[in-house]
């Protein structure tokens, strides 16, 4: 049936119960391929330590005042802890690299570190998650503590670069001072000596700048006028005086202690800034620290077993349903009664359901498209007689709902001639010959005197079920070598193949009469459609109530549609998802075109999955009572 947007959950639920082997192939390969894939994995373990960072509060040679901004210090944390310089340390502490090997080789074994090392900030605080991934449980926590304390190596050893780095610039910077004082100290020591000069200058000077400082003071409490401010003034010319009055002498030593003076005070600040250096760079400072180290992992964190067979399990159940609707979708056959009416333009007469034969067929699981599964065997098809089936039985009730809708065409055979009704289908094993036979049984079962003729003389099969020779047969009626008295019935039955109990117990046996095939003829065709046909059937109507023939396929041979005009009826046998729907609808135009009158089909061979939820119920759960006594509320 295809796939509509008006199906419903009993639709999906039979279409899924139909295509239930495909479903379940994917589903089984599906899981089959994912225990595969996570067997071949290598496992992989995955061990985790914690870095804790604490910065300092100044750098040597900076300013003391602390600017640092925790979000972009561990964001740059995290790339730096599995930089390539970190990862080669790493790589010699673990082995893997030599001190002094090539810088290719360092390059390439710090590239192995980073692709199993990944790091993260833990939330906002200032630590850091190391994780390394590797097969083996014991590498995997090696990796994370040698990445670790490379890292922790590695900022030591810049934290102290800087600190030296400041030492020495602080050193050479006093070594420079140093040679200015001196050279300073010199020349003053030398032009004190040469001039004679006393440092009477420095004396006027220092005197003057006093006054200058005192009369500043002054001029905030008092005006201009005020005697001490006038007395100030006058003490600031006199000064004046007598440094414009110093000789020349005098003003160049006074540069020259000034020079020394200033060459003191650098000196000084260099030999504090240099001590304060060493002390930094004696004290190896370090500001990351080991948190947590890594242990070894007890178990792998892949292939997860139980996660991979849990996606495993859902996505091989959502493929199969998926592949079981893509196959009904692409199936051209008819499922439903209510598909065959629509579509074909024709009354379903009857829903013959399966009836299995063994306990293994009981077991296997119908496949559909049916058309790729092997026909039944005769044998089978045997135990499908009405012979091996009580009257009561749902399989048989189906060929009574049969005969109750063919009630008009016999009632007239109640008047002389009687009916002639032939079975056909679209296609091959579609179990026409197997529903003839039953029809002509449960016919005479029910007390029409019954002739069934075996018309499909290409691939006769209806004498094998039966259990008699096909020769002599309908061709040879037509022929003229025989006629057709010489049909098969009880006596023949009983001799056949056929269990002699099962057709003893068979009530009406005596109504029902048998013509085989006969010999094969050159051209068929000729035979069903030669006027002798219609003078044996004419002739047959006369003797019987009833006269069901078993005819060729429709769309593989003309004979049905050669017989089929002098048929009171045709009656078109379809097994659910054997043809296409196209096919049978093929058949019923080809009919109707040579006139035929096509009554009806017969839904064959139906199992439960195939059938709608209420004809499935009633077919298989419903049940007779044989004894008065039964409660009559469970029927």
């Amino acid at each position: 049936m295809p796939l509509s947007t008006e199906l419903t959950l009993q639709d999906y639920w039979r279409i899924i119960h139909r295509r239930k082997l495909a479903l379940i192939v994917v589903w089984g390969t599906t899981v089959l391929a994912t225990m595969i894939f996570t067997a071949i994995q290598t496992p992989l373990f995955q061990a985790e330590g914690t870095v804790r960072i604490e910065p300092t509060a100044s750098i040597p040679g900076m300013s003391t005042v602390n600017q640092w901004d925790i979000w972009a210090l561990m964001n740059t944390e995290v790339k730096s802890i599995r930089s390539t310089k970190v990862a080669e340390r790493a790589a010699i502490l673990l082995g893997d690299i030599d001190v002094n090997a090539p810088q290719d080789a360092r390059f390439q074994a710090a590239n192995g570190i980073q692709t199993q090392i990944k790091a993260d900030r833990i939330g906002d605080s200032n630590l850091l998650k190391l994780s390394g991934t590797s097969d083996n449980p014991a590498r995997a926590a090696a990796l994370v503590n040698a990445m670790m304390e490379a890292y922790i190596q590695k900022g030591m050893e810049e934290r102290n670069r800087k600190a030296r780095e400041s030492r020495e610039f602080t050193e050479q910077e006093m070594a420079k001072a140093e040679t200015k004082l001196r050279t300073a100290e010199d020349n003053l020591k030398l032009y004190s000596e040469k001039s004679g000069a006393k440092g009477v200058g420095s004396y006027l000077t220092g005197q003057f700048v006093n006054l200058q400082t005192k009369l500043q003071e002054l001029r905030r409490s008092y005006t201009e006028t005020h005697p001490e401010v006038v007395r100030v003034k006058s003490q600031i010319e006199i000064v004046e005086g007598q440094i414009r009055q110093l000789p020349e002498e005098e003003i160049e030593l006074q540069r020259l202690t000034r020079e020394v003076r200033i060459n003191e005070e650098l000196y000084t600040f260099l030999s504090k800034k240099f001590k304060e250096a060493q002390i930094e760079e004696s004290q190896k400072e370090q500001y990351a620290f080991i948190d947590s180290p890594a242990l070894v992992p007890q178990a792998p964190i892949r292939p997860n077993k139980g996660m991979n067979m849990s996606i495993g399990l859902l996505a091989g159940l959502f493929f199969g349903i998926t592949i079981a609707l893509i196959l009904e979708n692409l199936d051209t056959s008819i499922g439903t009664i209510e598909d065959v009416e629509q579509q074909i333009g024709l009354p379903v007469l009857a829903v013959v359901p399966h009836i299995p034969t063994s306990k293994s067929e009981r077991r296997k699981i119908p496949l559909a498209p049916l058309r790729f599964m092997k026909p039944a065997t005769v044998e089978e098809n045997r135990m499908r007689l009405a012979f091996y089936h009580p009257p009561s039985s749902s399989f048989i009730e189906a060929y009574h709902t049969l005969r109750t809708n063919l009630r008009i065409p016999l009632e007239r055979a109640q008047n002389k001639p009687g009916a002639a009704i032939a079975f056909t289908s679209a296609g091959v094993s579609e179990g026409k010959t197997l529903t003839a036979v039953n029809f002509a049984l449960t016919a005479a079962q029910g007390g029409l005197k019954t002739m069934l003729i075996e018309a499909d003389t290409r691939r006769p099969t209806a004498h094998k079920l039966l259990g008699v020779t096909r020769e002599p047969g309908l061709t040879d009626c037509v022929l003229g070598n025989a006629n057709w008295q010489m049909s098969r019935g009880t006596t023949d039955f009983l001799l056949g193949d056929l269990d002699i109990d099962k057709i003893l117990k068979s009530p009406g046996i005596e109504n029902f009469r048998f013509l085989p095939c006969g010999r094969s003829p050159l051209n068929p065709a000729d035979v069903l459609g030669s006027p002798k046909m219609t003078t044996l059937l004419q002739d047959l109507r006369k003797n019987f109530d009833l006269i069901v023939l078993d005819c060729p396929p429709v769309m593989l041979f003309a004979d049905t549609l050669l017989i089929g005009p002098k048929m009171n009826g045709v009656i078109l046998v379809y097994q659910a998802g054997r043809t296409a729907r196209g096919a049978l609808k093929r058949a019923k135009d080809q009919l109707l075109n040579v006139k035929s009158s096509v009554i009806g089909v017969i839904l064959n061979n139906l199992h439960s999955a195939e059938m709608e939820p209420h004809y499935g119920s009633y077919y298989y759960n419903y049940k007779y009572y044989s004894h008065e006594s039964e409660d009559a509320s469970k029927v």
